[in-house]
């Protein structure tokens, strides 16, 4: 059906293209000439090609020094606004007229037979109609293309490293636009920066680039998300640092003191001191690697057992330490 409908429009342009003879006037020339109405399909424009002998006599001079097929009208497909058949009374005769308004211009076309003028008039609406459709859709792309924003073609994340080593993330960012050439942007983001901080910095790179509040918003959830396990990572090692020196013997050392020499009221002190901040720092991890997603409460889970781990050693330990003073100093008071 497709095909059909092709051959038929084909067949169509191509008598539009062989042209009708037609008498023709216009507002500007009242005067009428004889000659052959045609569409050039290539340049989508109407010419009236006036004979020769008419044109001669329009001159008021003899036709030799004309050539024949001089155009007394060029209209362009895109100037017509409107197209009517009108049949009018002329004396005795009837005019079968087509009548094509162009700008400011009226353009009135006489056939000899009523039906090549009805298909004249049938395909002109039809051109124009198409003309019309095709125009609201490239106004709409036009429009749309040049209300378009910038796009977030690919984004990779490079080596912060490179970039030095205050740096935590690093964004490489190809940017393109339907009618620009593709372009390559770079973000640089600080250890520590803070969430505000990096909702900023891509609020302002939105805005100067022009890219969507969609695409924004993305890149806003991407990069905290890296920062946050660049973050997360940092914290996890300070947080493993901190329980392997909550470890008794460990405090002990710190503080100056021999862990096998320490009276029972050292090692009681030493023992709250240690439970103490373990309890302090299993509390405050929700804070320090966050609460929500499956990586930070897996983190949370395996660093409280840690601490649950180091709790149990650490009372152990201490116990243990109670009981050989308590043994020494038994034994040291005991009659030999």
């Amino acid at each position: 059906a497709a095909l059909m409908a092709g051959n038929k429009a084909a067949d169509v342009l191509e008598k539009l293209a062989e042209g009708a003879e037609v008498t023709f006037r216009s507002s500007e020339a009242l005067q009428k000439l004889s000659g052959k109405l045609r569409y050039d399909v290539p340049t989508k424009t109407f010419l009236v090609e006036v004979k020769e002998v008419e044109r001669g006599k329009e001159k008021g001079k003899d036709a030799q020094g004309d050539n024949p097929g001089d155009e007394a009208a060029r209209i362009t497909l895109k100037e017509i606004t409107r197209v009517r058949a009108k049949d009018y009374q002329q004396g005795h005769a009837t005019q079968i007229a087509l009548v094509i308004v162009a700008g400011t211009v009226q353009y009135c076309m006489i056939f000899g037979a009523k039906e090549v003028r009805d298909m004249w008039c049938r395909q002109l609406e039809d051109l124009c109609r198409q003309r019309e459709a095709l125009t609201r859709t490239q106004g709409a792309l036009v429009q749309g293309l040049e209300g378009h924003h910038w796009s977030v073609q690919s984004v990779d994340l490079l080596d912060p490293l490179e970039a030095g080593k205050d740096f935590a993330v690093v964004l490489q960012l190809t940017l393109c636009h339907p009618l620009e050439t593709p372009k390559v942007e770079h973000l640089f983001f600080r250890k520590g920066m803070s969430v505000q901080a990096c909702k900023d910095m891509i609020a302002d790179f939105q805005n100067v680039q022009g890219i969507l509040a969609t695409e924004g918003s993305s890149l806003y959830r991407m990069t905290k998300s890296l920062l946050m396990r660049d973050h997360t990572k940092d914290d996890v090692l300070s947080i493993l640092e901190r329980i392997e020196g909550l470890h008794f013997d460990r405090v002990a050392n710190s503080a100056g003191r021999d862990p096998e020499t320490l009276d029972i009221g050292d090692i009681q002190s030493f023992w709250r001191q240690t439970a103490s901040e373990l309890e302090a720092l299993k509390k405050s991890m929700p804070d320090r690697i966050g609460d929500g997603g499956v990586g930070p409460t897996i983190l949370g889970t395996i660093l409280n057992r840690n601490i649950d781990k180091l709790t149990i050693i650490n009372d152990t330990t201490a116990k243990m330490r109670i009981f050989i003073q308590q043994r020494n100093e038994t034994s040291r008071s005991s009659p030999r």
